[in-house]
């Protein structure tokens, strides 16, 4: 037995209620596809971001026009790349954050200076440090090298 439903002008198409009203649609013909996170650079923009100079408060990386345009060729293509594929929610890949080789977990760690004010470095080296094990009741931050993620 086949259920039949009315037919219903909102059947291709429903305009979802909350706080995204007006700015996303569901379908009900496909699910829609998306990525969360990172992902990999072109060799190029790999190749820029190492050549990029820190600012003078030592953390920040200057971003010039040259380097502006080939972040911004490399993330059209990459949406593109996105599409082409069927991703309906295609998104830049993180690739703002400035990575100098194909894998930089430290990328993540220092990002964070440049978009957060107050944040300051001591003498503390948390890529050289011993690792450190946390015990129930007492939490400890352990070195980079440590990190499980």
């Amino acid at each position: 037995m086949t259920l039949q439903l009315p037919p219903d002008p909102l059947s291709e198409r429903v305009l979802m209620a909350g706080p995204m009203e007006g700015n996303s649609i569901m379908t009900l013909d496909r699910i829609h596809t998306s990525h969360a996170g990172s992902l990999p650079r072109t060799p190029e923009l790999i190749a820029a971001n190492a050549a990029r100079t820190f600012s003078e408060d030592g953390f920040t990386l200057e971003r010039g026009p040259e380097f502006e345009g080939l972040l911004t060729a490399a993330v059209v293509d990459l949406v593109q790349r996105q599409k082409d594929l069927g991703i309906t929610i295609p998104g830049d890949g993180e690739y703002g954050k400035a990575m100098s080789n194909a894998v930089d977990y430290g990328a993540w760690w220092t990002y964070s200076f440049q978009r957060t004010a107050g944040l300051e470095l001591t003498d503390f080296n948390p890529i050289l440090a011993e690792p450190v094990r946390s015990e129930p009741g007492a939490i400890r931050l352990t070195s980079f090298a440590d990190r499980r993620d």
